[in-house]
């Protein structure tokens, strides 16, 4: 859904360098997966139904976002003076895509 070629390039990695290929492939997926749970849609390509959103720049950049969030920062806390969660601005990007029923 999101080629790899992109995800490496916003992870500022180069194309030759194959070694976090998996862990990038990984991570991707998570955020698909992350993205269609927060929203309750699945994200297609293409045909949406009513609980399937086409994937979007807008999407796609909240996805990069939080691969990105992930890739750099392996633990869900940073830890030095003083310990804090670190945030996530895909929440805002992604509240709108949610499934509201009627």
């Amino acid at each position: 859904m999101i080629e790899l070629t992109l995800v490496k390039k916003h992870l500022n990695i180069e194309d030759d360098i194959t070694e976090d290929d998996a862990y990038v492939q990984v991570l991707t997926e998570a955020a698909i997966a992350h993205f269609e749970s927060t929203t309750q849609r699945q994200l297609v390509k293409e045909n949406p139904t009513d609980t399937a959103v086409v994937i979007t720049r807008e999407i796609e950049i909240g996805l990069l976002m939080l691969i990105g969030h992930w890739y750099n920062n392996r633990e869900s806390v940073v830890i030095g003076g003083v310990v804090s969660e670190l945030p996530l601005s895909t929440q805002t990007i992604w509240n709108k895509y949610r499934f509201k029923s009627l």
